[in-house]
């Protein structure tokens, strides 16, 4: 189960130049937070230490450092999938609750997206949409 949340926070300027339409759309900084639930049966590894407990809250295990959030969401023209993914995603805080004997046992992450991760020249905002290729694709 997962959840993604955009807010672009724009404010409508206007002027007192006799017209009612707006002079400029004024783009804010994009907001991205989201949750995701996971579920395995040999339980879930912390982001932080690791499969194999390698990790320090000093020295991150290299999982929590180059983790891309990526759901696919459509198969587009040709089969081809389409992505929402959040390239530098930052875990907020984690739920790991001890369900009764009979539950399943699951993790439950909340992230928060931030912009600046690079990819070749380009750098990347908090939340993109992709194909398979890695391509930008219009929302």
């Amino acid at each position: 189960e997962w959840s993604v949340d955009i807010t672009q926070n724009h404010v409508v300027l206007y002027t007192a130049n006799g017209s009612r339409l707006p002079t400029a759309l004024l783009q804010g900084p994009m907001e991205v937070t989201g949750s995701v639930i996971l579920f395995n049966d040999g339980g879930v590894f912390d982001p932080v230490l690791g499969p194999a407990l390698t990790g320090t809250l000093t020295t991150p295990f290299l999982v929590a450092e180059s983790t891309i959030f990526r759901v696919e969401i459509n198969r587009g023209d040709a089969g081809v999938p389409v992505f929402i993914e959040i390239p530098a995603p930052v875990v907020e805080g984690d739920d790991y609750s001890i369900p009764g004997q009979g539950d399943i046992s699951y993790r439950t992450f909340s992230i928060k997206g931030l912009g600046g991760r690079c990819s070749g020249t380009t750098t990347l905002p908090p939340m993109i949409m992709s194909n398979s290729a890695g391509a930008l694709v219009a929302p």
